[in-house]
């Protein structure tokens, strides 16, 4: 074991933090929101982490163990509620300026207009 804290998962909000803490608490994994006086007092998300919001555990060993559990519970979500086709994405690159985009599902076999570069780019078949 390492003795220092790991991080097993990055949130969005407080709220999400806190969720994944206490179902990885009821999974018997004691885990915690790092910094969270930070987290709860800086709204602006530029002086916040860039990965967003750090839910931890003690140590490598309880890292494994939450990182599967948190693993199959995204899988057990995702069988039991599918994305909508429409929040499905396709991702093209930009081949005048090379910007790696995502577009709808719906926009398949379409043209587009670079968000970065402003030029029109063909939306790939799906």
């Amino acid at each position: 074991m390492s003795g220092e804290m790991v991080c097993v998962h990055h949130a969005a909000t407080v709220s999400e933090a806190d969720i994944v803490t206490a179902w990885l608490e009821e999974q018997g994994v004691p885990a915690f929101v790092k910094n969270r006086l930070t987290a709860e007092t800086l709204p602006i998300d530029g002086l916040r982490s860039k990965r967003g919001i750090e839910v931890c555990v003690a140590d490598d060993e309880t890292a494994e163990q939450a990182k599967i559990l948190l693993e199959k519970h995204d899988r057990q979500v995702e069988a039991e509620h599918p994305l909508p086709v429409d929040d499905l994405l396709i991702d093209t690159t930009c081949d005048a300026c090379n910007a790696v985009l995502s577009f709808p599902l719906s926009s398949a076999g379409s043209t587009e207009t670079c968000p970065d570069c402003g030029e029109y780019l063909d939306i790939p078949e799906m």
